[in-house]
């Protein structure tokens, strides 16, 4: 029985010199990701509180984005199921994005579904992107 065996990787993957520029471009990915000035992002964490039977307080703190968006908007139909009022605080939202607007739309409609009267408060950060995303003001937000 006759078996021959074929190299997957390409010939030239096997010379020296691409190695040697693959490790260069490695080096400088890794002198780019160590020397970045760019702050680390700030993980999303949410809180709930009932300051009345049938009031829910969710505060969230970080940043909000694709990543992370339905995590939130989970969160609220998790610990908002039995409410009347529902207070979303978002004033320490450091970075909003238009996936957070699309989870907060997600909550918006559930809660009118399931008549809960519910109240957006926002800084700067969040209320920009959500004055962007809904110029007539379908959504009522409070203002810091």
């Amino acid at each position: 029985m006759n078996v021959t065996t074929a190299s997957v990787i390409p010939p030239a993957w096997h010379s020296d010199a691409t190695s040697s520029l693959l490790s260069s471009i490695a080096r400088s990915f890794r002198m780019i990701r160590t020397t970045s000035n760019q702050p680390r992002r700030t993980r999303l964490t949410l809180s709930t509180e009932r300051p009345e039977p049938s009031v829910v307080r969710i505060t969230a703190h970080g940043e909000v984005d694709a990543s992370n968006a339905a995590e939130l908007r989970e969160y609220v139909f998790r610990h908002a199921t039995d409410c009347r009022n529902l207070v979303l605080d978002l004033r320490e939202v450091t970075f909003f994005s238009s996936a957070g607007f699309a989870a907060l739309r997600n909550i918006d409609i559930r809660c009118g579904d399931t008549n809960v009267i519910w109240t957006l408060q926002c800084g700067s950060i969040v209320s920009r992107v959500v004055d962007l995303c809904d110029p007539h003001q379908t959504m009522q937000q409070t203002r810091d």
